[in-house]
C-alpha cells in the first residue's frame, strides 16, 4: 500500500520556487534553484511525480499565509485527473494548526493517518 499525508505542504515545487513560498523555503530545502539543481526538483516535486496507485490526503489550513491552500487544490485536481485517490481536508486555521495537537484541527490530521493505515483493496 502506498500512501502519503501532506501537512500544509508545498506540492508544486516549481511554483513554490517562483512564488518564493515560505520566504524561499523551496530553494533552501533543495539547496538551490531549479536552474542550479533541476534533477533535485524533478525527483522531489509531488506535482511532477503523481503516483496513480497511491492514496494521498492533504490537511491544510484555510487561512495559511505561508503555503497557499491553492497548492493543495491544484495538486488534488491534477492527481485525481491522473487517477490518484487524492483528497484535500481543509481545516480552520493557519499554517501550523495541522501539527498542533492542542488545536481542534489536529483531529483531521489524525483521521487522515487512521484512514490511510486501513488496508485499501487494489483498484481494477
Amino acid at each position: 500500500m502506498r500512501a502519503a499525508i501532506s501537512l500544509a505542504g508545498v506540492l508544486d515545487l516549481a511554483l513554490g520556487e517562483r512564488e518564493g513560498i515560505g520566504t524561499g523555503a523551496v530553494v533552501g530545502f533543495l539547496g538551490g534553484t531549479s536552474a542550479e539543481h533541476p534533477e533535485r526538483y524533478a525527483a522531489a516535486d509531488p506535482a511532477a511525480r503523481i503516483v496513480p496507485d497511491a492514496r494521498v490526503r492533504i490537511v491544510h489550513g484555510d487561512t495559511d499565509d505561508v503555503v497557499p491552500i491553492s497548492q493543495a487544490h491544484a495538486y488534488v485536481a491534477e492527481a485525481t485527473a491522473a487517477g490518484q485517490d487524492a483528497r484535500l481536508d481543509a481545516v480552520a486555521g493557519d499554517h501550523d494548526v495541522v501539527i498542533d495537537p492542542a488545536d481542534p484541527s489536529f483531529a483531521m490530521t489524525l483521521a487522515a493517518l487512521e484512514e490511510l493505515t486501513v488496508p485499501h483493496p487494489p483498484v481494477g
